[in-house]
């Protein structure tokens, strides 16, 4: 097993030594399955046992469940070759997935038949949810510092949280999870993970996912350029966490820990 706790969280986020101090988080690798690299991966969603995929770019957009063992597409619905697919999610007895510009959410039974649309305004990137007084809710992310959380049924945005790093604001938040009440973002174009406090926007911690990059084995002569890590599904079921990428050769089972042990002085 591969055992890694964090360590580059860079200076360029700590300008507020004031502000708490995010942790670094420590991480096991458990195990390492196929996925398709031929799916520039958007968002991923796991429960039950059953694991749902989205995927974009023009033309090749859609959303599929997916056999976690080996990788296999069980099912697929395509999007319309004009929109771009993102983020998804499972809310009640439904999927949504985002789209890029086309500012459009489409949901899916979870036999992948397709319920309708409802618009939203601005890009869409990252999707998850996230349990509330008021009921369940979804909580987008555009690339910008900003989540914003949304209405289930209506899409209506009932309110902004802005994400910082020691009260500095931390944007590219794209791939979204929420792992027993903290909601992970994936930082675009990076291997890092923040792990952020939806009440405040407060990131209070990260995992840096570089290792699992450092495995990543393409079959000839596939070797894509784009390949941001940008797939996050807890499995709540088995307390771990899914990791893969754009045209990722490999999805990784991760199980996740707490602030690493600050180390002894010398």
């Amino acid at each position: 097993m591969l055992s890694v706790a964090c360590t580059s969280w860079t200076s360029a986020h700590a300008q507020n030594p004031a502000a708490p101090e995010p942790c670094e988080r420590q991480w096991q690798l458990l195990a390492t399955h196929t996925h398709d690299p031929q799916h520039f991966t958007q968002g991923l969603v796991i429960f039950e046992g059953r694991m749902f995929e989205s995927v974009g770019q023009y033309g090749r957009s859609g959303v599929h469940e997916v056999n976690l063992a080996d990788g296999r597409v069980l099912r697929s619905q395509a999007l319309p070759a004009n929109v771009f697919g993102e983020g998804l999610a499972k809310i009640g007895d439904r999927l949504v997935q985002l789209s890029w510009r086309e500012n459009t959410a489409y949901f899916y039974d979870l036999s992948l038949q397709p319920k309708g649309t409802l618009p939203y305004p601005g890009e869409g990137w990252g999707l998850t949810t996230l349990a509330t007084p008021a009921g369940e809710r979804l909580i987008l992310s555009d690339g910008s510092p900003w989540l914003r959380v949304l209405h289930p049924t209506t899409l209506a945005e009932e309110r902004r949280v802005r994400v910082q790093v020691r009260g500095q604001p931390l944007k590219l938040l794209n791939e979204l999870e929420n792992v027993r009440g903290e909601v992970l973002a994936n930082i675009w174009h990076s291997d890092e993970v923040a792990v952020i406090d939806p009440s405040s926007g407060a990131v209070t911690g990260w995992f840096d996912f570089h290792a699992l990059r450092q495995r990543l084995t393409w079959p000839p002569p596939l070797h894509p350029t784009e390949t941001d890590l940008n797939g996050l599904a807890w499995d709540e079921r088995r307390s771990r966490l899914l990791v893969t990428g754009k045209y990722w050769p490999q999805l990784f089972e991760v199980q996740i820990g707490g602030c690493v042990a600050p180390s002894a002085p010398q």
